[in-house]
């Protein structure tokens, strides 16, 4: 599973930050897997499963 979101702080305006829309905006990407002992992806589960598979572990932008 998978999402990604683009945050907007009201107070952020009021800072002198690059504020571009578009070219200045950090995506925020949250995704839930599943790795083995060696660290590897573990794909033992069904991707057809009704619910997909289904991680132990959240990453954001691929870090955990």
């Amino acid at each position: 599973m998978a999402g990604l979101f683009l945050l907007d702080d009201p107070e952020a305006t009021a800072l002198t930050l690059p504020s571009q829309y578009g070219v200045d905006d950090i995506p925020v990407i949250l995704q839930d897997k599943r790795f083995d002992r060696d660290g590897n992806l573990d794909y033992g589960q069904s991707p057809f499963s009704p619910i997909g598979r289904l991680g132990d572990q959240l990453l954001v932008n691929g870090a955990p």
